[in-house]
């Protein structure tokens, strides 16, 4: 399998990642978290062979076919989603009869089959983005690298892409960078952590979520993030707020604080509270000994 020893690159004088090594695990999903910054698509690109490496190797990648999905795909607005597909499985050697028979098949996994016809400018973020899914696999890639491969789409949305990427590990290998956490509790089964070019954790998730010290509290609601992050921030100056901006419920997680005055001060209309043995904070926590805050 597709594997980084030591792997670094530098832009002129800017070090982007430095003394890299991992191994990806065959049909897994593996979710590569990090900041802003942190490096997630320069490992994305030097893996899919669209950068190299200022040193190090790259093993198993001339035997591998991959698939790859960048966060802001260009598409030909010209086109119709069957002739940018048939167009992109005919790059990897197939006849255009072979490329229609598989492009078919593939639109129709992702959902756009009926669609096929129709022009890419008429389609909305989330067809786009299952159409830039089909590109990613329709020559049948053993390893997939995504590159935040959710974080434009609305809740139904990301939660088919979910279960295409849990369809597509029955015979790929699955790497996808996000900053979202709950996103990787969600889907992955390896984490591989970013921070500032430097891998800091890479271990199966559930192994990380068992070693966990602290319990929390989750507090989910439909109202503002904004108003209620200010809320909170005003009632518990000690807690952390984390937040998807994208899904509809936002998840406040403290510390030192009781269900009880927690309930006694919001309106329990719009909160659903929720124990947890599974906290996000203290995972960062670990590998970030000098900051009392990782915030992705």
């Amino acid at each position: 399998m597709i594997a980084m020893n030591q792997i670094s690159k530098r832009i002129g004088n800017k070090s982007i990642v430095q003394d890299v090594s991992f191994s990806l695990k065959t049909n897994q999903i593996t979710a590569l978290l990090g900041k802003n910054g942190a490096g997630k698509t320069t490992i994305l690109h030097l893996l899919a062979g669209i950068m190299s490496p200022s040193d190090g190797k790259i093993t198993g990648r001339e035997r591998t076919k991959i698939g790859f999905l960048p966060q802001y795909p260009v598409f030909p607005d010209w086109m119709t989603a069957l002739e940018y597909v048939v167009y992109s499985v005919q790059l990897s050697g197939l006849s255009k009869q072979q490329a229609v028979e598989e492009s078919h098949k593939f639109l129709e996994i992702v959902g756009l089959e009926k669609a096929k016809d129709q022009m890419i400018s008429k389609f909305s973020g989330g067809m786009k983005q299952r159409l830039g899914l089909a590109q990613a696999v329709v020559h049948e890639p053993q390893v997939l690298l995504l590159d935040e491969p959710m974080s434009a789409l609305d809740p139904e949305g990301r939660s088919d892409v979910q279960t295409l990427l849990q369809q597509f590990k029955e015979t790929m290998t699955i790497l996808y960078s996000t900053h979202i956490l709950h996103d990787a509790e969600q889907l992955a089964e390896d984490v591989l952590m970013l921070q500032d070019g430097n891998v800091i954790a890479h271990q199966p998730l559930q192994e990380l979520l068992d070693n966990l010290p602290t319990k929390g509290v989750v507090i989910e609601t439909n109202k503002s993030l904004e108003t209620w992050a200010q809320y909170f921030h005003q009632q518990f100056p000690s807690a952390t707020i984390e937040a998807d901006a994208i899904l509809p419920e936002w998840k406040g997680r403290m510390q030192n604080v009781t269900l009880s005055k927690v309930y006694s001060i919001t309106n329990l209309n719009s909160f659903v509270f929720k124990k947890t043995d599974q906290p996000w904070t203290p995972i960062l926590r670990r590998f970030q000994a000098n900051e009392t805050r990782y915030d992705y």
